[in-house]
C-alpha cells in the first residue's frame, strides 16, 4: 500500500510521520464512511507549545520536538477502490534528519511485536512485571 511504503520511505530517510488529517464521505447505498483522503505530515510538523507543565510533579517535562516543518503528503482513493494516488508532496524539511545509528529511536520504528505483546499479557494474568 502507499501509506506503507512512504512509512519505509520516511524510516529509511530518517524522520518520522504523524497523521495529519483524514478525509470521509457518506456511501449512500451502505450507509458507510469510506476513507478518501489521508494527510501524512512530518512528526516534527507544526509549532511547539508555549504553555508550561504543571511544576507540581504531575507532568514530566519532555523536550521540545516541533519546529514547524513543513513537509507532508497527501493520498487520495481512486474512485472508491483500494488504489491510492499520491496527490500532494512537499519534501522540504527544515531540520535534520536523525543519524543511521538512532533511527532505530524514531516513533516510526517503535513497535512491539504480536509475539511480546502476547506475553506481556500471560505475564500481567500472573502479576509478574514486564521490567524485572
Amino acid at each position: 500500500m502507499a501509506l506503507q511504503s512512504y512509512y519505509d520511505f520516511a524510516s529509511g530517510k530518517g524522520f518520522s510521520v504523524r497523521l495529519g488529517s483524514t478525509k470521509n464521505i457518506l456511501d449512500k447505498e451502505s450507509g458507510q464512511k469510506i476513507l478518501v483522503m489521508k494527510r501524512l505530515l512530518c512528526s516534527k510538523q507544526g509549532s511547539p507549545s508555549l504553555i508550561l507543565s504543571p511544576s507540581d510533579g504531575t507532568r514530566r517535562k519532555n523536550g521540545v520536538s516541533r519546529c514547524g516543518c513543513m513537509a507532508n503528503i497527501k493520498f487520495k482513493r481512486i474512485d472508491r477502490s483500494d488504489k491510492w494516488v499520491t496527490n500532494t508532496v512537499n519534501h522540504d524539511h527544515n531540520h535534520p534528519f536523525t543519524t543511521l545509528s538512532k533511527i532505530r529511536y524514531l516513533p516510526i520504528n517503535r513497535s512491539i511485536y504480536e509475539t511480546f505483546k502476547v506475553l506481556f499479557s500471560f505475564l500481567a494474568e500472573v502479576n509478574v512485571p514486564v521490567s524485572k
